[in-house]
């Protein structure tokens, strides 16, 4: 699991994807996907997660109204909140 706090909306791809290749390794070795949870505007946490499926990346968005609820986003095929 990764932690990442960024100081601008421009550094967050960057950032997101340097953990994504880090958690990668487990991801692959558990076989599950990795899940991003955006928790604030300027952090995100990266892991692998057993609810995502093998091969996949899925991002949520928490917010007090959703309570963690994903859906899928049309746009990219992954999930969101």
């Amino acid at each position: 699991m990764r932690e990442v706090n960024v100081q601008s909306g421009a550094d967050a791809e960057s950032a997101i994807e340097e953990a994504i290749a880090v958690v990668t390794e487990s991801a692959e070795h558990y076989e599950t996907g990795i899940l991003v949870t955006r928790i604030s505007q300027d952090t995100y946490i990266v892991r692998a997660h057993p609810t995502v499926p093998y091969g996949l990346v899925r991002q949520q968005r928490m917010n007090p109204d959703s309570r963690g609820t994903t859906w899928p986003s049309p746009a990219t095929g992954t999930a969101s909140t």
